[in-house]
């Protein structure tokens, strides 16, 4: 797609869980030409035993990588971070990760 990504890998633990979770985001961001704030759009590639993937949340997932796509070419005034999140699970794992272990998530 021609888009520079990072890909956050680590350990999350947190008090109500029962054990460690690895968590991987794949992160992008787009550089707005004036920007004043940021625009986040986020999906996860996770799913559940109960769910099968495509309905939870691979449809989101592939809106997104078509939304990103579409916006590339397009000239945009403020910043926009795509996120594609690698477990939606108890209290915002992914958020965490996110937040603490990259430049873009500073603000959270």
């Amino acid at each position: 797609m021609g888009l520079d990504v990072e890909v956050q890998d680590t350990i999350v633990h947190k008090p109500e869980m029962e054990r460690a979770t690895r968590v991987q985001n794949i992160i992008t961001k787009m550089e707005g030409s004036d920007s004043s704030g940021t625009v986040m759009l986020a999906a996860h590639y996770d799913s559940t035993f109960v769910s099968p993937g495509a309905s939870d949340d691979g449809y989101g997932v592939a809106a997104l990588m078509e939304t990103a796509r579409i916006l590339k070419d397009m000239s945009l005034k403020n910043d926009v971070i795509i996120l594609i999140t690698g477990w939606r699970g108890i209290g915002a794992s992914w958020c965490t990760c996110f937040c603490k272990r990259t430049s873009m998530g500073k603000r959270c």
